[in-house]
């Protein structure tokens, strides 16, 4: 839409050179300022779990989940039997 208007309006569109600046080059400008060549990695605590170790697997809490029956008390401790009582009498 802009082309058209710049083509009816007569105005050309602005371009910038700049000698020797290339995607390339700048790619590797911004690599090596963003690259600490000094970097050592940091082993990990004894208390930290390697990652490769899984301690839950997302299917068996699903089913923790949705094995919980209807008098399971909430994340807010309200027993599930108060809770029916309560919007019965509303």
């Amino acid at each position: 839409m802009w082309a058209a208007v710049r083509q009816l309006s007569g105005q050309r569109p602005k371009t910038c050179h700049a000698d020797g600046v290339t995607a390339d080059s700048l790619n590797e400008h911004y690599a090596n300022i963003s690259t600490d060549p000094h970097y050592t990695e940091q082993h990990l605590k004894h208390t930290v779990s390697k990652p490769s170790v899984q301690y839950v697997a997302e299917w068996s809490v699903f089913k923790a989940l949705d094995s919980l029956h209807a008098t399971a008390t909430g994340l807010d401790g309200v027993p599930a039997w108060f809770l029916r009582s309560v919007f019965k009498a509303l």
